[in-house]
């Protein structure tokens, strides 16, 4: 019982010591929306620096005014790298941590040793209490001025209406994070006594996992807590907005998970085993089982053509921010063509992506001709997806003709294209500006060369000629000219007389006239037009 008191003890500690590396990481994926792979590298660069600054000087207020330099400066080429050249942080994260671990090598070989005998206080469990509140305070109060708020709204969406460039707002919250960053990075040099030129990425992996899981745990405890709307006050909203601070999930997750560590390295033989479970936990945390999805059973029928929604819901978390979209939604659309219109951000594209199978619903199911198709892969739905840019739904590294053959492949080809026969039919149907022929240039280009209305006339021949029975058209008429826009009411013609169900959704005003069952999606309910 001694043992397991000293590691919870010891824990605490610790998880003070690498709460500044953590809260960095936390707020640059709260408040930016990004996984910072280059904080192993920009850390590992940083100690070496403080520890050789400090060697020389022995000053700690010049190595650590260095050291926070250092991690301002790695920061800012992150940003600048990611929003001028347009890079993935990801991709630069990899890219700079890659180039700062060899720098580091070159440098110190393996490690360097930290003359710290005047440093020792910073080990004291007093003096890293007092940092990680401190810390804690400043940072939290910071981000809740009015210049922290500016901050936050900039960063999430850089389309706001500020008078501040958002770009130079990001490249802020980078230098915040280098600045907090520098803090854990002299307190875990001063406590080991050395730099290490590399660690395996152990930095990343400490703080990720920290801070995702924590972040977590907490936005599901405070959902359960906010479902009693009736009982929803302003006190309880400061004590929500505390908890879901990246200040306080940091803080939380930092000491919970070294914790961990200790336990783990206690109760096993193999220390490595904290990297495994770490590992694991990074798994949970980022991945969305539908448990209840996959438990109802796929057979559930009912009497009922067309599509029917059964207590649909479903809202948005991509880690970043929630948004619920559908509650409960009940609805039965019949075979034939269903247009459904709407403001924009009321669901209407989610509605056919869960119809199509690109994304599963919370709770509820979805029935096609009275099959219960809410388990079924995307692939098996029998679905054609007619998207508003129309090389969206082609593949435009491929010639026509290969496109054509994706979609019916019972016929005969030779090594240049179609049969003539097929080939006149072809031409028949789509009415595509072309001749007939096997080797007609048409057919054998690629279909990224094709002007914008020949590539609508081809998904909308292709849609004609495909076995699915179900069509889902997101905004199709945006952007077309009055030529191409007859062949698509003509289109809608033939579909109307065939065994399909077709959805569009759609602000096309040249539509409201179209015999066909018009809907409004508002408000969690669809309502007949």
């Amino acid at each position: 019982m001694d043992n397991l008191a000293n590691i919870f003890q010891i824990g605490f500690y610790e998880g003070l010591t690498w709460f500044p590396i953590v809260l960095a990481i936390g707020i640059l994926y709260k408040y930016l929306k990004t996984i910072d792979v280059s904080i192993d590298g920009i850390t590992v660069i940083s100690s070496i620096v403080f520890t050789a600054s400090y060697n020389l000087s022995s000053s700690l207020f010049l190595a650590f005014f260095i050291t926070t330099s250092i991690a301002i400066i790695c920061y800012s080429l992150v940003s600048f790298l990611t929003t001028a050249f347009k890079i993935n942080n990801i991709l630069v994260g990899i890219i700079l941590s890659l180039i700062l671990h060899s720098l580091s090598v070159i440098y110190v070989g393996e490690s360097l040793t930290l003359q710290y005998e005047k440093l020792t206080f910073l080990n004291s469990h007093s003096v890293a209490l007092i940092i990680a509140v401190a810390l804690a305070l400043v940072t939290e109060i910071f981000f809740r001025t009015n210049f922290g708020v500016r901050l936050k709204v900039a960063a999430d969406n850089p389309n706001v209406n500020i008078s501040a460039n958002p770009r130079t707002l990001t490249l802020l919250i980078y230098a915040i994070s280098g600045l907090i960053l520098s803090i854990g990075i002299v307190q875990y040099t001063c406590k080991i006594g050395l730099s290490r030129s590399g660690g395996g990425f152990e930095f990343l992996i400490t703080a990720l996992s920290s801070f995702l899981f924590t972040d977590r745990i907490i936005d599901v405890l405070i959902d359960a807590a906010n479902r009693n709307k009736e009982n929803y006050s302003y006190s309880k909203y400061i004590v929500y907005s505390i908890f879901q601070s990246p200040v306080f999930k940091a803080l939380l997750g930092s000491i919970l998970f070294q914790i961990i560590v200790l336990l783990i390295i206690y109760y096993t033989n193999n220390p490595a085993y904290w990297k495994l479970i770490f590992g694991i936990i990074l798994l949970a945390t980022v991945a969305k089982p539908q448990l209840a999805l996959f438990l109802k059973s796929f057979a559930t029928s009912i009497n009922e053509d067309g599509i029917k929604l059964n207590k649909l819901s479903f809202h948005y978390d991509n880690g970043f921010e929630k948004r619920l979209v559908f509650k409960e939604l009940d609805f039965h659309f019949e075979l034939g063509v269903n247009i459904i219109w709407g403001e924009n951000g009321v669901g209407k594209t989610s509605l056919l992506k869960l119809i199509g199978g690109k994304l599963k619903p919370d709770n509820g199911s979805i029935y096609k001709n009275g099959i219960d198709i809410t388990n079924i892969e995307q692939h098996k739905r029998s679905v054609f997806y007619i998207n508003q840019m129309p090389y969206e739904s082609l593949s435009t590294n491929t010639t026509v003709f290969e496109n054509v053959a994706a979609v019916i492949t019972n016929f005969s080809i030779n090594s240049f294209g179609l049969a003539k026969p097929l080939a006149t039919r072809l031409k028949t149907q789509s009415k595509l500006d072309i001749t007939s022929g096997n080797k007609d240039p048409f057919w054998v280009q690629n279909t990224g060369t094709l002007s914008g209305g020949q590539a609508q006339k081809l998904n909308l021949f292709l849609c004609s000629i495909s076995k699915s029975d179900l069509i889902l058209a997101d905004e199709p008429t945006s952007g077309m000219d009055e030529s191409n826009f007859r062949l698509f009411i003509e289109f809608l013609g033939k579909m109307k007389t065939s065994n399909k169900t077709i959805f569009i959704v759609t602000h096309d005003e040249r539509l409201i006239n179209i015999d066909a069952n018009h809907y409004i999606l508002i408000n969690n309910s669809l309502l007949k037009k």
